[in-house]
């Protein structure tokens, strides 16, 4: 058989099972072909394999140790969604395919963030080389050094392109180049004069700079053992054994004869793909070597999510589960398989739920990066399917939180009295409470009973999780419980010149930090600047009027327009503004308009388009008294702008 159809072939079976080796691989074709695993001959080798025959065994589980396992009953089967994590880039990975798992963990996996280099640019002298003439002339480029994505410097080898960039590029050769870093991470590119002109017509040459090698961002296993898979190929260093907590299936046909099965789609994308407070330097949330994963079963959220301003791109499928019209567990032992978000950190987990039938998709604990937790939903649910969780033949415990009560108020400085129920066939190693996803209190005995005061007032969810005392992996967090800490009555503040129609600057006109505004501008020259504009102007002309008044504000580039406001009561808030892109006429794409409060990040209230729309910020809680309302540009490079109107603080 050619050698094509054989590579097609063992696709198939490593499909129908992604743990097949080369060896399983060469076993059951052997056993599956013309010969029945005996050779024909010299000349026909072990005879023509069956593809069919060959896929159904891999499907029967039919290995390098048991190539005759043969079954065509069996339509389907499950196999481990690997569960990988990489701390630096703050990202979940997940997949079928052990070969994938292998990349992730040596950090050759895709999307990687880039190296960096310093210097990006370099001019040369006009005829650098003296006396004339110049031609085929070394330019004597300057040393490069490769720095990491946070802008320290790498010590590794690594490629740097240098082109031309600005003058007359034909007089430099080669266009482009390309060198190598030392073992100290500086490289020494090179380029020559050419004989195309005269030395006394040459003009100076514009050179950039740039890595060609992706940074190796390394991730390790998280979960369980895997039964039966004991090493992924090519990773032999002791302690990195495959580990997940979901199995998902092979295949589109359900094994229990129902509707089909529906596929777990992989997205990637990384910084320099979307904008993001986490791909900006400078803010609190700043990664520079943030990459995101994201997993779907909804055709439709693919297609937006693959569609600006999301901009994943759309890698493949990683198995297939049960759909969510399943009211209750299609199989025995299923669970669902929730997906929560960090929208601090722009991480996605995926895990099974607990709980009664495995439909509690509370958020696991403690959340793989500080200062945030896995909080919110994507879309109307937490879940997306119903998968078969791996356990390592024990179960999670169970959790109950059975004190506070839920919707209980508090006087600030009073202690609050978190009590929990829990239960495992193994025992209980721990209860943990999480207020906000911060952990206030652990109790390692029964009566799980802990006495917590919190430190300031507001809104506070808590959670109990309980660990099993054999494996750290098997957790259960409870349902929420949501009390209030102190007398806040949410009494509205007053914001100056919310419609920003002071100073009336007249039609046509626009102003960068008007004094007498109330409001702090922040405009730098030469990155864009903020301020007021009238409808109009060079700013506003090729947009809607105000939405309210005939002014807004606006901001260029990563700049802010900030206010002090007095709340006269401690309170839970929102803030809400109409907003809009500046016209396309002027903009080269969108400016990101992210919300902080005494700076803390409180989310992005981006404008899609040019149309004026209200947009409405997750809650923050303050306290009585003077707080700093932030409005801060996040620019992705280009020359944009947004505009502000009808700024208001309301109460959720």
């Amino acid at each position: 058989m050619a050698a094509p159809i054989v590579s097609g072939l063992v696709g198939l079976m490593r499909s129908a099972n992604p743990l097949l080796n080369a060896a399983d691989i060469q076993a059951v074709l052997k056993r599956r072909s013309s010969g029945a695993g005996t050779p024909i001959s010299p000349q026909y080798g072990w005879g023509i394999p069956s593809a069919a025959d060959a896929v159904i065994a891999a499907l029967s589980g039919a290995n390098a140790a048991n190539p005759n396992l043969y079954d065509a009953s069996i339509v389907n089967r499950t196999t481990p969604l690997f569960s990988l994590y990489s701390s630096q880039g703050r990202n979940h990975f997940y997949t079928v395919v052990p070969q994938m798992a292998s990349a992730s963990i040596l950090g050759t996996l895709k999307p990687a963030p880039s190296y960096a280099v310093a210097p990006t640019q370099w001019t040369s002298l006009s005829c650098p080389t003296p006396p004339p003439p110049c031609n085929n002339a070394s330019i004597g480029l300057p040393g490069v050094q490769v720095l990491n994505p946070d802008g320290t410097n790498a010590g590794v080898n690594a490629g740097v392109r240098n082109f031309v960039s600005g003058g007359f590029a034909p007089d430099a050769n080669p266009n482009p180049g390309y060198s190598l870093s030392n073992s100290l991470g500086v490289a020494a590119p090179y380029a020559q004069w050419t004989q195309k002109i005269p030395d006394t017509a040459r003009q100076p040459l514009t050179f950039s700079f740039a890595a060609d090698t992706l940074y190796p961002l390394a991730y390790t296993p998280r979960g369980n053992l895997v039964s039966g898979y004991n090493l992924f190929p090519g990773v032999t260093t002791i302690g990195i054994y495959p580990r997940t907590l979901i199995n998902v299936y092979v295949s589109h046909v359900n094994p229990t004869g129902g509707a089909a099965m529906v596929p777990l789609y992989r997205l990637s994308r990384k910084c320099g793909d979307f904008t993001s407070s986490v791909c900006t330097p400078g803010s609190p949330n700043y990664n520079a070597f943030h990459v995101s994963h994201f997993y779907s079963t909804s055709p439709t959220e693919v297609a937006t999510l693959t569609t600006a301003p999301y901009n994943y791109k759309k890698d493949g499928i990683e198995g297939y589960v049960f759909p969510t019209s399943y009211a209750n567990a299609p199989v025995t032992g299923a669970a669902r398989l929730c997906r929560l978000l960090d929208p601090v950190r722009d991480e996605a987990i995926l895990f099974p739920g607990t709980g009664t039938n495995g439909k509690a998709c509370n958020p696991p604990f403690p959340s793989y990066a500080t200062g945030s937790y896995y909080s919110s939903q994507f879309g109307s649910a937490n879940w997306i399917g119903w998968i078969v969780p791996n356990y390592a033949g024990n179960s999670p415990p169970s959790v109950s939180l059975t004190s506070p009560a839920n919707g209980a108020t508090y006087s600030l400085g009073s202690s609050v009295q978190l009590t929990a129920t829990a239960s495992d066939s193994n025992g209980i190693g721990s209860v943990k409470f999480y207020a906000n996803g911060v952990l206030v209190a652990t109790d390692n005995t029964s009566p799980y009973n802990k006495s917590w005061t919190p430190a300031a007032a507001g809104s506070y969810r808590i959670y109990a999780m309980a660990t099993d005392n054999n494996s750290a992996s098997l957790q259960a967090t409870s349902n929420p419980v949501d009390i209030t800490v102190g007398s806040c009555p949410n009494t509205i503040p007053t914001i100056a010149n919310a419609g920003f129609e002071i100073p009336s600057l007249g039609f046509g006109n626009y102003d960068d930090a008007p004094a007498g505004a109330s409001w702090t501008f922040v405009p730098v020259w030469g990155g864009g600047q903020s301020g007021i504009s009238a409808n109009g102007s060079v700013f506003t002309d090729h947009n809607p009027n105000a939405p309210a008044g005939s002014q807004v504000g606006y901001i260029q580039g990563a700049n802010t327009i900030s206010q002090v406001i007095n709340f006269p009561s401690c309170g839970t808030y929102r803030v809400r503004i109409s907003a809009a892109q500046r016209d396309l006429f002027y903009n080269e794409s969108t400016l990101g308009l992210d919300l902080y409060v005494d700076g803390a990040y409180h989310g992005s209230l981006t404008p899609a388009d040019r149309n004026y729309v209200t947009l409405t910020s997750s809650q923050f809680y303050v306290s009585a008294g003077n707080h700093t309302i932030t409005f801060q540009g996040v620019n992705n490079g280009y020359d944009n702008s947004v505009f502000i109107d009808s700024v208001q603080i309301i109460s959720p």
